[in-house]
């Protein structure tokens, strides 16, 4: 079960700037650290929080992610500005980053996007002034989470099915908390996760035990 990775890209969400930042060069995947941060992000795609679900052949993420071998970096543009457009509309959703994955894994050809949101973390700065050297303490607030951490969202697509697993964060729209990503950008409907699953298990025992306690 090894993930080749074909071709991958990350752009930067700066909700500040406007329009995402999109990078117009591909990372460079022999560089080894490169390979397994992103592998290990899409390994852990897979969880107990992860739906599932297969786009409408019609649909307009389907018939994109038809692009995606042939002009690879045109097509990221094009997915995440189609994410972005809903995505910004939001009044709580953090800047972040976000990749985009070519990858093969069992024969099949896969598409990964993944969103990456920045924590804050501390590092030692070297100044060098007329009294001699000083190390200060400076604080960085765009830093990405180690390769051990789940993507903050992500979603695989099998191109060849539209088959796709899928990681999605609830965020404010209008005042209200919404799953967008289904909702609003891949506008399929998934199947629900196991955590949810056991979810409405834990709530419906709930309710049942406080029946019987009434009567």
């Amino acid at each position: 079960m090894d993930i080749y990775l074909k071709q991958a890209i990350m752009h930067i969400i700066d909700r500040k700037s406007g329009d995402p930042v999109f990078s117009q060069m591909t990372l460079d995947l022999s560089i080894e650290y490169i390979r397994d941060y992103l592998t290990k992000k899409i390994q852990k795609l897979a969880s107990s929080q992860t739906k599932t679900g297969t786009l409408a052949p019609d649909s307009e993420i389907a018939q994109l992610t038809q692009q995606a071998e042939k002009d690879f970096i045109h097509f990221s543009e094009a997915f995440v500005s189609r994410w972005y457009e809903v995505y910004q509309q939001s009044e709580d959703a953090p800047d972040s980053d976000v990749f985009v994955v070519l990858y093969e894994l069992d024969e099949m050809t896969y598409i990964a996007f993944l969103k990456v949101k920045y924590t804050e973390g501390f590092t030692h700065y070297v100044d060098t002034n007329e009294q001699g050297i000083q190390n200060d303490l400076i604080i960085n607030r765009a830093i990405l989470p180690g390769k051990g951490q789940k993507a903050d969202e992500g979603i695989t697509i099998n191109l060849s099915d539209f088959s796709f697993e899928l990681i999605e964060k609830s965020y404010t729209f209008s005042g209200e908390k919404m799953n967008y990503f289904s909702t609003k950008v891949i506008e399929s409907q998934p199947t629900p996760s196991l955590e949810d699953h056991v979810k409405v298990i834990k709530k419906t025992s709930r309710r049942n035990r406080r029946k019987i306690r009434h009567t």
